[in-house]
């Protein structure tokens, strides 16, 4: 059994990769928000098959595909803030969404990523 304070530890470390906005929040509480904790953030960025960029790029296409604008917004957000992605790097991503996920959902990512650029450098992409 893992320990609080070991499972602590982990959500920290899997939140600090996947957020730019810390500190990480308290430990979720009840039995979803311990999944999430766990699951989410814990497991998934603690894990060492993919860096975080690719890891980055996976979770961005499968928000973008789902038409999570939300959620999609928090992670690509993050992803500028800590270096994993480039603007260029979105913009490719659109690209690539447009054409095997359809013009809607590659639209709707490029136009978080001109947003989201736009309100971090004076004078936008």
């Amino acid at each position: 059994m893992v320990n609080d304070e070991s499972k602590r530890e982990a959500f920290e470390s899997g939140w600090s990769k996947a957020m730019s906005f810390p500190p990480p929040p308290p430990m979720p509480e009840g039995s979803f928000g311990e999944f999430v904790g766990d699951v989410g953030f814990a497991m998934v960025w603690n894990r060492g098959q993919l860096t975080t960029r690719e890891r980055r790029m996976v979770i961005l296409t499968v928000l973008a595909m789902f038409g999570r604008d939300d959620i999609t917004r928090m992670h690509m957000g993050s992803a500028l803030d800590l270096g994993d992605l480039t603007s260029a790097d979105l913009e490719e991503m659109a690209v690539t969404i447009a054409t095997y996920g359809g013009f809607p959902r590659g639209v709707a990512f490029n136009s978080l990523r001109q947003a989201l650029v736009g309100e971090r450098t004076p004078g936008g992409d």
